[in-house]
């Protein structure tokens, strides 16, 4: 298990560069991942089930949300294509490679907490050199007074203001906004399958644990990183307001509550 404390070790020991590099590696993975999320959507089968879902939604969208039957239609549908669960699993990882950069900033921010205990307040004038001199003391301690002065002056304690989800956000937002992505319009009518589906496949793995054997080795209490890869997904594509239009947490709170 690694947590802030490992990270912010890390940096004490190689330095904040490591930031940087953990930012481009998380780029290069995503880029690799929405290679395949563009193929998953652009295969027929599933394009023209999306097509069906998008004019549907448009011909008969009930007042109180998208129904949960459609959802669980949609989701049995695909599954038998046997794409669901990969296309899930597809978005977890996305969602958890950028739950890893999050958590090296806040290893950062850690670091650079604990770091600026040990030095003086800058906004404070001082020259320790210059104080030396003015007491008098040996050559080697006005010597020591300018190594420390050097020091400080080039210590760089502090954590890039930018945010690395905006950074991440907009270097793909840019680009998949073109015309040659327009079949990725219709994803967010795939997120109430989704839902559905992580939701069934989390109740799986929590059973697991109960059990002994191999089944118990791939068994987790929970998992994250598919809803930090929803909300990023629908955000690159621009499709926040079209998802909260079919308002469907709503609806399965109604249908849930009906049950």
């Amino acid at each position: 298990t690694v947590n802030v404390k490992h990270v912010a070790n890390s940096i004490r020991t190689h330095g904040t560069g490591i930031m940087n590099a953990t930012v481009n590696f998380a780029y290069q993975y995503l880029a690799q991942k929405f290679v395949v999320f563009y193929q998953f959507l652009f295969d027929d089968h599933i394009k023209s089930r999306l097509v069906k879902e998008h004019f549907d939604e448009h011909k008969m969208r009930p007042d109180y949300g998208y129904p949960m039957a459609r959802a669980e239609k949609l989701n049995k549908d695909i599954k038998k294509l046997s794409f669901l669960d990969q296309f899930r699993s597809l978005i977890s990882e996305m969602g958890n490679s950028l739950g890893f950069v999050r958590m090296v900033r806040l290893g950062g921010l850690h670091y650079c907490t604990t770091a600026c205990g040990s030095i003086p307040d800058q906004n404070i004038k001082q020259n320790f050199e210059e104080a030396a001199r003015s007491l008098h003391l040996p050559s080697l301690a006005v010597q020591a007074g300018q190594l420390l002065e050097n020091a400080l002056n080039s210590q760089k304690l502090s954590v890039d203001e930018s945010s690395y989800f905006a950074i991440l956000t907009n270097v793909f937002y840019q680009e998949l906004q073109s015309n040659g992505y327009v079949h990725l319009k219709d994803f967010f009518l795939m997120v109430p399958a989704l839902t559905i589906n992580a939701a069934d496949a989390m109740h799986q793995s929590k059973e697991k644990l109960h059990k002994r054997g191999r089944d118990a080795v791939n068994a987790m209490s929970t998992d994250d990183g598919f809803a930090l890869g929803i909300a990023y997904i629908l955000k690159v594509l621009d499709q926040d307001k079209q998802f909260n239009s079919l308002h469907w947490f709503q609806s399965a709170r109604v249908h849930f509550l009906a049950e």
